[in-house]
């Protein structure tokens, strides 16, 4: 001791207090190592490294595979309605040229326009296909016979676009004058027994007179005509072919 010529230490603990707090520190150093600590070997850590990058590997072939896949159907959805868009106009031009065409029947002639945003269907009908001046592109103004007939004629242009295999009219020479009832008959027949419309049916209702048309009857045209209703007691009856 007297050759100690440093500054004493003095404790801040007992040395019961001390050696607690070590032992303390000693338990918290073996839950910390078996916490970190790993049971595999070395081996076993490559292997499922390996294992991980071959499923990382996989995983993305797969990725790759199905971006290429969406990029072909996009390719494709476009190609579609590029096409779509061109089967839409041929069709609007067919319709408007079967509408024309019609109507020049009559000795008039007409345009259809389809606005393909909005949905809406303009029709403008020159009563005399040699006068721009009587043009109308309100329907409203055309007479009862006009605005049938120019109906006839739209359904006769939409039915040529869109190739229905059953077409049916009924009264569809409503409020017509006689010559272009005529006119209107003539051409529905000749339109339903063309050769391009063979595998097509057509039915015509009428309560006007179709003798002018009976000559015509062939295997693929029909005419039936119905009883007349029976009165009885101011009731009518119904009667079937």
């Amino acid at each position: 001791k007297e050759d100690w010529d440093g500054e004493d230490v003095v404790p801040s603990s007992t040395r019961d207090a001390l050696v607690k707090k070590l032992k303390e520190k000693e338990r918290g150093l073996v839950i910390a190592r078996a916490q970190h600590a790993t049971k595999d070997t070395v081996a076993v850590v490559r292997q499922k490294a390996q294992n991980a990058l071959e499923a990382y590997v996989g995983k993305k072939k797969q990725i790759e595979a199905q971006e290429r896949n969406m990029l072909r159907l996009e390719e494709g959805m476009a190609k579609r309605r590029k096409k779509l868009k061109g089967f839409r106009k041929y069709i609007v031009r067919r319709a408007d040229q079967a509408f024309d065409r019609v109507l020049q029947h009559k000795g008039q002639s007409g345009t259809l326009t389809f606005n393909q945003r909005t949905g809406e269907l303009g029709i403008e009908v020159q009563k005399d296909a040699r006068d721009e001046s009587t043009t109308s592109k309100n329907v409203k103004e055309l007479s009862g016979g006009e605005r049938s007939y120019t109906t006839l004629a739209l359904l006769i242009a939409l039915g040529e676009a869109i190739e229905c295999p059953f077409r049916v009219m009924d009264e569809f020479d409503i409020f017509m004058d006689a010559v272009a009832r005529k006119t209107a008959l003539d051409l529905l027949v000749q339109t339903a027994t063309g050769e391009d419309m063979q595998h097509r049916q057509f039915i015509f209702i009428t309560p006007q007179d179709l003798s002018h048309v009976q000559g015509k009857i062939s295997d693929t045209f029909k005419i039936h005509k119905l009883v007349p209703p029976i009165r009885t007691e101011g009731m009518l009856q119904q009667t079937t072919l």
